[in-house]
């Protein structure tokens, strides 16, 4: 009978570990937040009544609908989906690395010498 080997969970790292799986979550938290509020604006702008908006959805369904006519309308739905949760995604993270440079410039700051009068 064959015996099972346990596979062992790594180690805690004491060298930040910890730290850095906390930034990670604050990082995670923030994009996640920033990504629901620039999403929201996003597809507020993205309705039946924009031209481009539906300009842009029967090409797509158009280009689509040569493999397949059927399912061409959903697949340029959900194309169009992915484009608007792209389009959110890249003000996210611009808004971490914003928030990124003030807490490091911040210290930073605090380093800097006094003017002599």
């Amino acid at each position: 009978m064959a015996r099972r080997v346990r596979a062992e969970r790594p180690r805690e790292r004491l060298d930040g570990g910890l730290a850095h799986r906390v930034d990670g979550r604050v990082i995670n938290t923030v994009v996640t937040t920033r990504m629901a509020v620039h999403g929201t604006s996003l597809r507020e702008q993205v309705t039946w009544a924009r031209p481009g908006a539906t300009n842009f959805l029967d090409g797509l369904t158009a280009r689509l609908s040569l493999s397949d006519p059927d399912s061409a309308r959903l697949r340029a739905l959900t194309r169009a989906a992915a484009l608007v949760h792209r389009q959110a995604l890249t003000p996210s993270y611009n808004d971490v690395l914003m928030l990124m440079a003030f807490f490091i410039t911040l210290p930073l700051t605090m380093l800097l010498a006094r003017p002599s009068a």
